[in-house]
C-alpha cells in the first residue's frame, strides 16, 4: 500500500512540471505558425499589389503593416 501512494505521489508531484513544459512547447509551436502565417500573407499581398500595379515603396509599406514592423 505504502509503494502504491509514494508512486502515485511520485506521478502527481512531476505532473505539474510536465503541463508546464507542454505549454512552453505549444507557445513555441504557436508562435512559429504565426509567425509564418504572418510572412505567407505579407508575400501574397505584396504579389497582388504587384500585379495591381503598386510601386516597391508600396509594396514594402503593405508587408511592414501585415508584419507589424
Amino acid at each position: 500500500m505504502a509503494d502504491a501512494l509514494s508512486g502515485i505521489l511520485l506521478k502527481v508531484s512531476k505532473s505539474p512540471r510536465e503541463i508546464e513544459r507542454a505549454e512552453k512547447l505549444n507557445a513555441g509551436r504557436t508562435e512559429t505558425i504565426r509567425k509564418t502565417t504572418l510572412e505567407d500573407a505579407a508575400e501574397v499581398a505584396a504579389r497582388e499589389a504587384k500585379a495591381a500595379g503598386l510601386d516597391e515603396a508600396a509594396l514594402d509599406i503593405i508587408k511592414r503593416k501585415i508584419l507589424g514592423i
